[in-house]
């Protein structure tokens, strides 16, 4: 009996040290929430832009979308479909003048950095009506994570 107690204090000793470990997260402390990730933050995005802003039929484009489970070439053909079913008054005027190599550079992507650069450039270039007001809040956090993401 001293023997199997000895062994079960080893092992809860064994678990109890390793969710104890510094920086290290836990499936617990994760729970639904993504990580932060080019992933993430395109979807953080996507559900901050008003329904409204985009043309009819953008609705089942944009659920069918699972962040969780998307590839870089996923996220940025999501990145892209947002842009081109989004309503043209809601882009800044000089959203234009660089659309065309910003849609091109989407269909060349390979690095989460891309995604991250695209994503940057595109938030930047849509007019603050084109949100729903809980994005201001949210808006100067995301831009920080973006921006860790994209330092080395």
């Amino acid at each position: 009996m001293k023997k199997i107690m000895i062994v079960l204090a080893f092992c809860f000793g064994t678990f109890a040290c390793q969710a104890q470990v510094e920086g290290e997260v836990t499936p617990m402390e994760l729970g639904d929430a993504p990580v932060h990730s080019y992933a993430s933050l395109l979807y953080e995005l996507q559900q901050n832009i008003r329904s409204d802003a985009y043309g009819s039929g953008a609705d089942k484009l944009l659920a069918g979308w699972n962040p969780r489970k998307t590839s870089i070439k996923e996220a940025a053909a999501q990145l892209a479909a947002i842009e081109f079913n989004l309503k043209t008054n809601l882009l800044r005027p000089e959203w234009s003048a660089g659309q065309k190599e910003w849609r091109s550079n989407l269909k060349t992507t390979g690095e989460k950095t891309d995604v991250l650069r695209s994503l940057k450039t595109f938030e930047l270039g849509l007019k603050d009506e084109a949100f729903l007001k809980t994005w201001t809040p949210l808006r100067d956090d995301w831009r920080r994570n973006l921006e860790k993401l994209l330092t080395p």
